[in-house]
């Protein structure tokens, strides 16, 4: 389970902003399409690989983080720079981040952080993929080549389809999803819901200005949370 900071640090944290990074990019649950659902998709697809496709700040992330359990046991999670950051040599899931960093740096690099995970990979097993779109198009054949050869699946984020990849999900924020992601935030907030509706209301106009980027719009509340129109708001209620 998905590590909780609101929940392990509400008693004598009351005060903290519950926009904060730690909250906003932290453990999410999942407010969007049935999981199980979803699960029962994927691990019945022929298809090599799947996509779960939508712009940035969408939920990818937290979708996958929600998702996973449901596919099976971590065996190895390796970050951007190809640190293992979970490992558990019964698991059948492989999770990668991606993400392209300083020229000639290895251990940024995409394809190099594949390569370190090759050791893990187990026939029936699936590769995750957090950044599909961090590969040149001759890497993606190339893993998708050496996948197959190895039994091995792909579930893989990206910002845009592609013709290898069968979309399974595509993501995008609601108005729905907006208030149960505000609501999840200040669960341990004493607000009453006048403020909760301001914030709300907030929420979409920076959702409007950042394009649909819930994560960057969630951010942009740290500031209005502590602001004198916010204070006004709850003392006029």
């Amino acid at each position: 389970m998905p590590f909780d900071f609101q929940a392990e640090n509400h008693a004598v944290e009351v005060r903290t902003n519950p926009f904060a990074t730690k909250f906003v990019c932290g453990a999410m649950p999942w407010f969007g399409d049935d999981l199980t659902l979803l699960a029962k998709e994927l691990l019945a697809s022929r298809r090599i690989g799947c996509a779960i496709v939508g712009p940035h700040g969408t939920g990818k992330s937290t979708l996958l983080e929600n998702l996973a359990p449901a596919l099976g046991q971590v065996r190895i999670r390796l970050g951007p720079e190809g640190i293992a950051a979970e490992s558990n040599s019964d698991g059948n899931l492989v999770w990668l981040q991606l993400r392209r960093g300083r020229a000639g740096d290895l251990a940024f690099s995409p394809w190099e952080c594949i390569r370190q995970s090759k050791p893990h990979w187990c026939k029936g097993g699936i590769l995750i993929l957090d950044g599909y779109e961090q590969l040149y198009p001759w890497q993606r054949l190339r893993l998708l080549i050496r996948l197959q050869l190895s039994g091995m699946r792909l579930l893989a984020t990206s910002h845009r389809h592609h013709l290898a990849l069968q979309t399974i999900l595509e993501t995008s924020v609601s108005d729905s999803i907006v208030h149960k992601v505000i609501g999840h935030l200040l669960r341990y907030c004493p607000e009453d819901q006048a403020a909760k509706e301001w914030l709300h209301a907030k929420a979409k106009q920076a959702l409007l200005s950042h394009r649909g980027n819930l994560r960057e719009a969630l951010m942009d509340l740290y500031d209005c949370y502590r602001d004198r129109e916010f204070l006004a708001c709850r003392e006029h209620v």
